[in-house]
């Protein structure tokens, strides 16, 4: 059971599938029975090399394959071709069993065929002698053709896009008292880099009896006189406005920002209330959970601290300067064609505005 070089132990091999018409003989001389005989059998040709072994194992996946379709008990083929002898002896003493074709199967692949308890090259592989060079080592587990017996991954799943940003709607109030009745209504909208597409301002119309308290006076400048001149009706106001604010939040990324978010959309819907009496609110009004409140989101990156030291929320001027190390009245003209001062609504939205378009760029929010 000797060779001159491993050549001709494989053409061996070869020789003995041509005879056995790539079959099974249980009965054959020489053929291992074990595993450990397998090992041995290696370690006397010298099969640590990763090619000679890859080359041993294609031969004996195919004979495996002919083992499953001839349904034959699981033995290994013989590695050595039986003597003329032999077969004779075999053949009276064997009795012949007729054979049933055999229904044509599909090609199988190593990643189709399972490996079984009758040859584990793991095993194998474990009883090789080892050299001491690590390189033929990896490349001789590198040729093993392993069957895989773990199910296929799935097809990788696209990436999950980001939500792509809309317009925006940024608006900002007067009121006439600290209830919230709103007499200066002011909103811009822009695309999603910040560019102005459409904006609008109007004076509403005070309902019957009411006044500008002197406290709202001092701070927004907006008297009773200029309401009455320049004021339109209140609520059909309200209602374009609502609408507005209906169509932004209906495109995907849409946002409607206001600074101190909470007060503003109170104070539209309580003038709401206050010029519609019975009719009750409009639901497409601004809800101050869905809007983006640049005061209320600023505050924790700004870090303003009260008499207490308690973090506190930034004014709009506030906001500004530590986003742009300036203040809005020393860039009034930058930001509202001829200019424009604090608690004027539309002074203030283009304020609130450039702040938040640069919060977005900080991923401060989306």
């Amino acid at each position: 059971m000797c060779f001159a070089d491993k050549n001709q132990h494989l053409t061996a091999m070869d020789t003995h599938a041509s005879h056995t018409n790539n079959t099974f003989d249980p009965n054959a001389p020489n053929a291992p029975r074990s595993i450990d005989e397998w090992a041995r059998y290696f370690e006397e040709f010298g099969y640590n090399s990763g090619t000679a072994l890859a080359d041993a194992k294609k031969r004996v996946s195919k004979w495996k394959r002919a083992e499953t379709e001839a349904s034959s008990p699981p033995l290994l083929p013989p590695l050595l071709p039986p003597s003329s002898s032999d077969n004779a002896a075999a053949a009276r003493t064997t009795p012949t069993t007729p054979t049933t074709p055999t229904t044509p199967t599909m090609p199988t692949t190593e990643c189709d065929t399972a490996p079984t308890d009758s040859f584990r090259l793991q095993d194998l592989s474990d009883r090789l002698p080892r050299e001491n060079d690590q390189h033929s080592t990896s490349s001789t587990l590198e040729h093993m053709h392993v069957s895989s017996t773990s199910a296929p991954s799935p097809p990788p799943q696209p990436p999950t896009p980001h939500p792509t940003p809309g317009r925006v709607l940024v608006f900002d109030t007067e009121t006439a008292n600290l209830r919230g009745l709103v007499i200066q209504l002011a909103y811009n909208i822009y695309n999603e880099h910040g560019a102005l597409l459409y904006k609008r301002m109007k004076f509403l119309r005070l309902p019957r009896g009411d006044t500008i308290g002197w406290a709202a006076f001092k701070i927004h400048k907006i008297g009773a006189s200029q309401v009455a001149r320049e004021g339109v009706d209140a609520l059909e106001e309200l209602r374009y406005f609502a609408r507005q604010c209906q169509d932004i939040m209906k495109e995907p990324g849409g946002r409607i920002v206001a600074h101190n978010a909470q007060f503003d959309c109170r104070a539209v819907r309580y003038t709401w209330t206050r010029h519609a009496g019975a009719a009750g609110g409009d639901d497409a009004l601004p809800n101050p959970a869905l809007c983006t409140c640049t005061m209320q989101r600023a505050k924790e990156h700004v870090g303003l601290r009260d008499k207490r030291s308690r973090i506190k929320a930034p004014k709009n001027a506030e906001l500004y300067q530590h986003l742009f190390r300036s203040t809005p009245e020393a860039d009034a003209e930058k930001l509202l064609a001829g200019g424009g001062r604090l608690h004027d609504a539309a002074f203030d939205i283009a304020v609130t505005a450039r702040c938040f378009f640069e919060g977005r760029r900080r991923r401060w929010w989306t």
